[in-house]
This record gives structure tokens, C-alpha cells and sequence, in this order.
């Protein structure tokens, strides 16, 4: 017969720690639809830090801490949580494929116009000229 860790978990590890289980269980009603907004980053003696994806939530929350607080102690079989701690949590955003390879495609030569290659020409460092070149020419190719 197979059982989930969640359940063997809490056998296998200390009894003083039962409570961070019951938290982690907990999470999604503790937080209902914002659950998919925050994560549960770290638990350190009785404070939460909770990671949120962006600034304008993290001041939300914040705001909202008091009734936060007394939500996860209720869940609890005692108050234990005494602050929260909030922090934003970088997501990565990554390109599909396909839109990676339309710009390996796209790479369409744009020439500079006049008054930029006169100002690259004055240029006596010859790298500083080609590093700005290619600039250029990127922030020409990002417009398109």
C-alpha cells in the first residue's frame, strides 16, 4: 500500500515540527486564490517569510498582516507566528522557443543613419566605436 510523504512525513520527522506541517497543509486555505501570489520561503522561529512576485503585492500583504497573523495562528494549535517578512521573489520569464528563433531570423542589417556614423567616424578609439556600432544597431533592431 502506497501513501503520499505529506502523510509519512510527520512520523518520520520531530513532534516539536508537527506545526510547520500543519502550516504547509494548511497553505491553500490559509490563503485561498492568493495562494498562487505568495510562497512560504522560509519558516525561522516565529517568523514567516513569504516570498511575493511583485512590489505593489508585497505592500498589500503587508498591509494586510495583522489579519494575516491571526488566520495562521487560528489554523494553528497555538499562536506560534509572531511577524511576517516579505520579500520579492524573482520570476523568470522565458521566450517560447519559436519567438527565439524569429529573431535569429529577423536579423535584418538596418544601416545608421548619417548623423550616427559621422559621430561613430570622429571616434579615434576604434573598439569604443565598434562597441557603440553594435549597440546601435541592437537597439535599431529591438524598435522593429
Amino acid at each position: 500500500m502506497t501513501k503520499s510523504i505529506k502523510d509519512l512525513l510527520p512520523t518520520i520527522l520531530q513532534e516539536h515540527n508537527n506545526w510547520k506541517f500543519t502550516l504547509l497543509n494548511a497553505w491553500q486555505d490559509i490563503f485561498g486564490s492568493l495562494s498562487s501570489k505568495v510562497h512560504l520561503e522560509r519558516i525561522h522561529e516565529d517568523t514567516l517569510i513569504l516570498g511575493v512576485q511583485d512590489s505593489c503585492w508585497l505592500q498589500e500583504l503587508y498591509l494586510l498582516s495583522p489579519v494575516l497573523l491571526k488566520t495562521i495562528n487560528k489554523t494553528l494549535d497555538q499562536p506560534r507566528i509572531k511577524h511576517l517578512r516579505f520579500k520579492t521573489i524573482g520570476v523568470k520569464k522565458i521566450k517560447p522557443l519559436s519567438v527565439l528563433k524569429k529573431k535569429q531570423e529577423q536579423k535584418i542589417e538596418i544601416p545608421l543613419t548619417a548623423q550616427e556614423s559621422s559621430a561613430l567616424q570622429q571616434l579615434k578609439d576604434k573598439q569604443l566605436s565598434q562597441a557603440l556600432r553594435n549597440y546601435l544597431l541592437r537597439c535599431h533592431r529591438e524598435k522593429v
